[in-house]
């Protein structure tokens, strides 16, 4: 019987998106950068208790009155101002600003690093979003001597985290085949810390696992007719992230 295939590669480390790779002198190369951080301001709150005042009272005599004066300070009931202290950095603020003041880089050079931080940051979810946050806040806190370490080929304390941040740089591959007359076909999803995800369909119903364990099922609908939306079909009949 003839079979057809198709298998691709996504350069992205999750489904969300492409992420950058990092070599050389590129301002990315220790980490990547840049997510902007978030600034909050306390509300105001005053609270006061008091009775109220009880007018002067007369037994026949003209009334008198007396007045008292300070000169001390007026006092005023103490209020919660909001604080004027920089808001935590992002990990790629924090990772990006140690970077640039380690190799003494121009405010150009540090921005060019958050830029490409974001853009990878942003390219990842779940798992691999996490594991990207992890080496940056791990760089972030290393001496100038450490952080130039993993160029020089010693991962340094942050070995574990940059192997992670590797894996999920490598990205997701996928890709599927079926028969020449529809009777039967299969997608594949193998994505860094993600489980092995595949459709199996046969001309009744596809059948959908996670690491060989069945977890969905629906019915075929002629999907092994034509195996380029097998990756459309996956999504809809298993809910796996659609690759592209």
């Amino acid at each position: 019987m003839i079979t057809i295939a198709l298998a691709f590669v996504a350069g992205c480390g999750a489904p969300k998106g492409e992420s950058g790779s990092e070599t050389g002198d590129d301002p990315s190369t220790v980490g990547s950068s840049s997510s902007g951080g978030t600034s909050s301001s306390d509300g105001e709150s005053v609270s006061s208790t008091g009775g109220g005042a009880s007018e002067p009272t007369s037994s026949g005599g003209p009334l008198t009155t007396t007045a008292s004066t300070s000169e001390g300070p007026e006092e005023t009931p103490e209020t919660a101002t909001s604080g004027s202290e920089e808001p935590p950095a992002g990990p790629c603020e924090a990772f990006c600003g140690h970077s640039t003041a380690c190799t003494q880089g121009d405010p150009a050079m540090e921005q060019a690093c958050l830029l490409q931080c974001t853009q990878d940051l942003d390219s990842f979810e779940e798992e691999c979003h996490a594991a990207w946050v992890a080496a940056l806040e791990c760089m972030a806190g290393l001496t100038c001597e450490e952080l130039e370490s993993p160029n020089e080929g010693d991962p340094g304390p942050c070995e574990e985290e940059l192997a992670l941040k590797a894996e999920c740089a490598a990205g997701c591959a996928f890709g599927g085949g079926g028969t020449m007359d529809g009777t039967s076909c299969e997608w594949m999803q193998d994505c860094p810390l993600a489980p092995d995800r595949k459709m199996v369909c046969d001309v009744e119903s596809c059948q959908c696992f996670e690491d060989e364990q069945l977890v969905g099922e629906c019915a075929t609908d002629g999907a092994c007719l034509d195996i380029e939306t097998l990756g459309d079909k996956m999504t809809a009949c298993c809910g796996f992230p659609h690759m592209e």
